[in-house]
This record gives C-alpha cells, structure tokens and sequence, in this order.
C-alpha cells in the first residue's frame, strides 16, 4: 500500500468524485476526440507508454484525456464536445494537484477559459505541462458550465 501507485489510485478516486453521478457512470472511451497520433505501448509487456487515452460522458459535457506527458501538444476535436464553451484544467494523478502557471495547487483552478466547443468548433491545441522528455502523467479535464460551480 506504499507503493506510489496506490497513491496514485486516491488521486484517480478524487478526480472521479468531482463528476455527477450520471458523468461518471455513463462515461464513454472516445479516442475520436484526439486528432493526430496517439502514441503506443512498448517494452516487455507495454512497460512504456506514450499512449493518449479519452473518455467523455454520454452527454459530451465533461471529458478526460490522460497522457503520459511524453508528447507536448495534445489536439482535442472540440466540435464533438457539448456547446457553446468548455474549461480546461490539468491535473497530476501522481500528486493529486492541479496545474497552474507553473505551479501545482489542491485547489482546481481553470488553466483555459471559454474554448469553443460544440458543432462549429475547431480542434483545440493543450499544451502538457512538464518537459516532453521526461515520463510525467497527467489528465486534462474539460469541462462545460454545469461543473463550473465546483472550481475557483
């Protein structure tokens, strides 16, 4: 229970308690959201990875997109996101904090603001904290309106 993947696990648990029960329970995987490459696992037994993982709600109104932070850019296909706007924010599942201009904090704090989403939006480019060359995991979260009033 030491093992910083149990630590990890916690962080996972708290970042899942943030959604409505119907977000989390009627969560999809959608690797459609990710435009461009979207890594792969390599090493004995896929020890490695660079792999992008997405998943979204039914609804479209929240979606989490983990990386292992080999990549610097992630492009997210907004259109396929509920409408009008969504927020973003990054957090770290292995110190259960959030990202914020170069500083991590308990608090989940918006990164990006009001990013067009819905029909006639174009794909939006996240950039992952962290250095590209080192294997740091993160999890975008974007979300719309209706999760608004859980963050500062």
């Amino acid at each position: 229970l030491d093992d910083p993947g149990a630590n990890q696990l916690q962080h996972l648990v708290y970042l899942m308690s943030l959604l409505s029960k119907e977000q989390y329970l009627e969560r999809v995987p959608d690797q459609s959201l990710l435009h461009g490459d979207t890594g792969k696992m390599s090493g004995n037994e896929g020890v490695f990875s660079t792999c992008i993982v997405a998943t979204r709600s039914k609804k479209g109104d929240v979606a989490m997109i983990y990386t292992s932070g080999i990549k610097s850019v992630i492009t997210v296909k907004m259109h396929l996101l509920e409408g009008p706007e969504m927020f973003a924010s990054w957090f770290s599942p292995r110190s259960g904090k959030w990202k914020i201009l170069g500083s991590e904090t308990n608090k989940m704090i918006k990164y990006e603001k009001n990013i067009r989403s819905g029909k006639k939006a174009l794909d939006y480019q996240f950039w992952v904290p962290g250095h590209p060359d080192k294997s740091e995991d993160w999890v975008l979260v974007l979300y719309n309106k209706e999760l608004k009033g859980r963050i500062k």
